[in-house]
This record gives C-alpha cells, sequence and structure tokens, in this order.
C-alpha cells in the first residue's frame, strides 16, 4: 500500500499539559514518505524515567517527543521505493534521533508537549503515537509469531550487545555489572556468548539480584564492599548513571581492565583521577548508543532464544489505562524493570 491509495488511518498520541497525568487523544497516522514505512505500534517499553516524565508532565532533557525506539508493532503501509512485501511484517527499529526535528512552525506553549516533524515534513504530536514513519534502512524485522511486548525490550539489549562489542569479554574473564535493571540483566543473558568465569552483578534489590541469578549470574553482590571482598574484575560494567559510578567501577578493575559505561552522568559526578588511570592503565569505554551490529546482533539473539526478555516485563498496562493513575503506580519490587505500553 503506497502513500497514494493508503486510507488515513486513525490512531492516538499521548499530551501532557504539564499538570496531570498524560492524556490519551485520538490523531491520524502519518503517511510514509519516500523509503519509509509505517508501522502500528503494538508495544512500547517504559522505564523508571518514563513515570517520572508522567508524573511531572516534562520530558527528559535532549529527549525527542515522539518515541522512535523501545517499541515493536508490524509493518501496515510502505511509502514510495520501499516494497509492499514488507506489509504485515513484525518488527522493531533502530534509534534513529535524526529523523526528528522540532518544528518551528508550530511553537508549543509553555509546559506543553511539543510537536515534532518528521523527515517528510508531517508533524506528529505528542510523547507517545500509536503509529510511527520509520527509514525502511533503520528496521530489524522478527519472525511472526514473535512477542511483540518482549521484542519491545530490544533497545535495551541492544545496548547490552554494544557492551559486548566494545569491552570484548573472553573466555575465563572476570566480569561485574553495576545494576539489574533491564540492560543489566539482558548483559548477564548475553555474556554466556563469551563463557566469562565469574559474572558478579551489584545491585541492593534482592528481588532483582534473583533475577540476575536466575539470568545467569554467578553472585549477587548487594553494596560494593561485598563484591570488592573475593576479585577484581577484568571488565567492569556501570549501566546505573549515578555520580558515584564512575568511581566506583574503576574500584573493582583490575590492572588494564575494561571499564564501560552505558549511561551519562549528572552533573557534579567526581571527576576520576588520570594519574590512577593512568597507572592502573585502564581503559574507559562508552556505549549508550547502540550501532547497527550490536542491534543486528541483539535481534539475533533474540530470535535464536538466546536473550528471553520476558521475565524483565513486571507489568503490562493498556493505552486506555494510562489516566487512572493507581494503574500506573507502581508496587516497589521491580523498580528499574520494564512496563510495557500495550496499544490494544
Amino acid at each position: 500500500m503506497t502513500p497514494s491509495n493508503a486510507p488515513h488511518l486513525p490512531s492516538w498520541c499521548i499530551r501532557t499539559d504539564g499538570s496531570g497525568p498524560w492524556q490519551v487523544e485520538s490523531s491520524v497516522a502519518p503517511q510514509p514518505g519516500p523509503g519509509e514505512v509505517l508501522v502500528e505500534v503494538h508495544a512500547f517499553a517504559l522505564s523508571e524515567s518514563d513515570w517520572t516524565e508522567r508524573d511531572t508532565g516534562m520530558p527528559a532533557v535532549g529527549r525527542p517527543l515522539v518515541r522512535e525506539w523501545d517499541w515493536a508493532g508490524r509493518v501496515v503501509s510502505t511509502g514510495p521505493g520501499v516494497s509492499p512485501e514488507l506489509v504485515g511484517q513484525n518488527t522493531v527499529a533502530r534509534e534513529a534521533l535524526e529523523d526528528r526535528t522540532i518544528s518551528s512552525a508550530r511553537p508549543a506553549k509553555a509546559g506543553t508537549a511539543t510537536d515534532v516533524e518528521t523527515r517528510s515534513r508531517q508533524v506528529v504530536p505528542g510523547l507517545l503515537t500509536g503509529h510511527l514513519a520509520v527509514s525502511r534502512s533503520a528496521l530489524q524485522l522478527l519472525p511472526d509469531g514473535t512477542d511483540l511486548a518482549a521484542a519491545a525490550l530490544l533497545g535495551r539489549a541492544s545496548v547490552a550487545a554494544e557492551v559486548l562489542e566494545s569491552a570484548e569479554p573472553k573466555a575465563g574473564e572476570r566480569v561485574a555489572i553495576f545494576g539489574a535493571g533491564a540492560v543489566g540483566l539482558l548483559l548477564v543473558q548475553l555474556l554466556s556468548l563469551a563463557r566469562p568465569c565469574e559474572v558478579v552483578v551489584i545491585d541492593p534489590s534482592p528481588e532483582r539480584g534473583a533475577l540476575a541469578l536466575a539470568a545467569g549470574a554467578t553472585r549477587h553482590c548487594r553494596t560494593l564492599d561485598a563484591a570488592r571482598v573475593a576479585n577484581v574484575f577484568d571488565v567492569v560494567v556501570d549501566t546505573t548513571g549515578t555520580a558515584a559510578a564512575p568511581g566506583s567501577a574503576c574500584l573493582l578493575a583490575a590492572r588494564s581492565a575494561r571499564v564501560v559505561f552505558t549511561r551519562t552522568f549528572p552533573e557534579g559526578t567526581p571527576l576520576l583521577d588520570r594519574t590512577m588511570l593512568a597507572l592502573r592503565e585502564l581503559s574507559l569505554l562508552t556505549a549508550t548508543v547502540a550501532t547497527s551490529r550490536a542491534w543486528y546482533t541483539a535481534v539475533r539473539a533474540f530470535d535464536e532464544g538466546l536473550i528471553d526478555s520476558r521475565p524483565l516485563i513486571a507489568r503490562e498496562i493498556p493505552v486506555a489505562s494510562l489516566a487512572d493513575g493507581a494503574a500506573c503506580a507502581g508496587d516497589g519490587s521491580t523498580e528499574a524493570l520494564v512496563t510495557v505500553l500495550l496499544s490494544t
């Protein structure tokens, strides 16, 4: 189906005025432009920071207002230059922030969700939307029968795969992971491909620690001091992005170790001692955004059953219930795991 004969599909979007819960509104799906497909989103994966946005009514700094990552869906139409055989395919897509620009034609009022413009110059409102026009080159197709709620976590899995690409853990090495959130737990699963001799997860939550052990970690420590008792590590990964994380990660690192950070750090994070880094020959690496190769690794591992993101889903919430604060409230035991927002 091409834009010339495709109907204007009904859709939905979510807005906020900064003073209350997200508002679910009716909208119309965009038409895919040249080289694009239209995807009907089945599931969005939302993290703790997303709920902070919901409660405050404002998006995180630097984040586009139409989510183009952490979702899974199906292709419903194609634009010019794209094969119509893709219609009906399950898919996720690599993050493509450069494909969205803030619209200057329709400035937002203070405290409201800004409109966002696609490359085809169509304005798409809201924080989340039921349909996305996505570049064909960004698609990662999934087989029939895929659990799309679980597939919505492939963005997190791609970051975990980027850690493997960056740190290149080898068989027999010791690996420490700060944080048993979605990225940390998926990294534990992916590390089975590298066959390290030890994978230690540091997280204060016993519940998340149990998930880490079930995912294949050899040990769970609730504190940094507990992790330091036995060994130093050849690879240390921080998935928490806290101000204390860089210093803590380096404390666990062996000489010539690789230290990988998957998140940016807050203002005021203490600087690391350059002399210490030089004397210990530590390599500091980042894996905040996944490359195409990492996405391919994550999707292939998901397709082949090497990673299972289903246990990381704390709850599934229909879009229609978003205005109900009670339906969206957490119980505290699932902190840092994932809520999947279902469009149907």
